[in-house]
Order: C-alpha cells, then structure tokens, then sequence
C-alpha cells in the first residue's frame, strides 16, 4: 500500500511540474472556437495577425463542411523550425502536424510573402474541423488526404496512378505503415487521385457528407455506402475505371 501511494505522489509531482514548464514555455490566446498556444519568443501581434486568419477560415469551413459545433481545437506555433520538429517529432516534412487534440504549425505560416502560408492554415483548418470525425471511424488518410487536397499543399502526379491500389482498404493499411519521405510523398499523390475521383464522379456535397457518415457505429463500407449512394463494390469498380482513364 505504501509502495502505491509513493507512486501516487510520484505521478501527481511529475504532471505537475510538465504543468508548469508547458506554462513557462507557451503563452496561450482563447477564441470562441479555438486556443492557440505559442513559444514566448514569438511576436504576440505576429500570433494575433494569424489567429485573425484561423478564425476566419474556420468560419468559411465551418460553412462548407456543414459542421455546427467546434470543440477542443488548439493549434500551436513556434518560433523555429528546429522547435516545431524537436517539439512535435513530426515524421515527415510536414508544416501541419496533428497529434493527440493539438494542430501543430511550423514556423512557415509567418512568412507573409509566401503563397504556401494561407494553404498551410487551410490544411490546418480543415485537419482540426475533422478531428471529430476521425473519432467516429473516419480513416486518418481520408481525413490528410481531403485536408491537402483542398489546401492546394501538394500537387498530384499522373505516374503515380500506375502504383495505385483499386482496393480501397489498402489505402488505410499503407498509410499506417509510412516509413520513409518518399512513401509519404508517393502515397499522398495517389490519394490526391481518390479525392479527386470522388469529387469528380460524386460531386462536392457528397464528398464533403461522407465525413459525417462515418457515425462511429457504421463501419467504412457502409459509411461510404451511405454517404454516396452506391454499394461499395460498385465505388470501387468506378475507382478502378477512373485509374485506367487517368
């Protein structure tokens, strides 16, 4: 019994003192929708001069994806790229990382003469408005791939329809097993492709509903069976007629 309450009081000391250095390391502004915490050694009106963006677009993604509700969003910046990447252990090169309820943004969004900077909150936005839907059941490489699709971060590439898979649950298999930048790369082009397929055959509003089908009691066939209106079977063998014309 002593031994539990020794480690009891371990745990209590330990979380309160990363407590404590979180606060002496960020600063924090609250929205209506959203937090954002940052490195004291960024500019506070640079930080504001953001969130005023963020606000923005959630609002007009909000609009889009038809989403009422926005809860536990916090997004956090840094100063340096060398922070974002030892603070976040981003995997890839990445400028917006999500991880355990935190959208994390690399120092990119500052540069006010890059084009690059608006996309990246896109890409942000649009991560932190479907976290709740990845909840729910939604696939992680749905959720990337729609997010960086219509942020515009990355183009797609025609050679890679050559590698694409026309099983669709293979998407969800490779995305957990990315090792490598290239992998990364290879496989956010294909699903570039899907997005694309969908919102071309389907059109927006479907697209954008089937976010919303995956309900956490629906499994991904009949979430994507529900939100476009076709037996699965039949969204693949369109999928496999789209890779060969493309």
């Amino acid at each position: 019994m002593k031994h539990i309450n020794l480690i009891l009081i371990f745990l209590l000391i330990f979380n309160q003192s990363n407590s404590q250095q979180l606060t002496k390391q960020y600063e924090s502004l609250k929205y209506k929708n959203f937090k954002i915490s940052y490195e004291k050694e960024l500019n506070p009106e640079d930080v504001k001069f953001i969130a005023i963006k963020i606000d923005s677009l959630l609002n007009e993604w909000k609009l889009i994806l038809k989403i009422k509700r926005v809860r536990n969003i916090e997004f956090r910046m840094y100063k340096s790229d060398k922070s974002y990447k030892n603070k976040t252990n981003v995997k890839f090169n990445q400028d917006v990382y999500h991880n355990q309820n935190i959208i994390h943004l690399s120092p990119k969004i500052f540069d006010r003469k890059s084009l690059s900077s608006d996309k990246i909150l896109v890409n942000a936005v649009i991560l932190a408005l479907l976290s709740e839907s990845g909840k729910r059941g939604c696939p992680k490489w749905l959720i990337d791939s729609y997010a960086i699709y219509f942020s515009g971060l990355k183009e797609s590439e025609q050679q890679a329809t050559l590698n694409i898979s026309g099983n669709l649950k293979d998407f969800k298999q490779e995305y957990s097993q990315l090792k490598k930048e290239t992998q990364y790369n290879a496989f956010l082009s294909k699903s570039f492709h899907f997005i694309d397929f969908v919102n071309k055959r389907y059109g927006n509003d479907k697209l954008n509903f089937l976010f919303k089908a995956f309900n956490g009691k629906r499994s991904e066939e009949e979430a994507f069976e529900f939100a476009l209106g076709e037996k699965f079977e039949e969204i693949e063998k369109a999928w496999n007629n789209f890779i060969k014309r493309n």
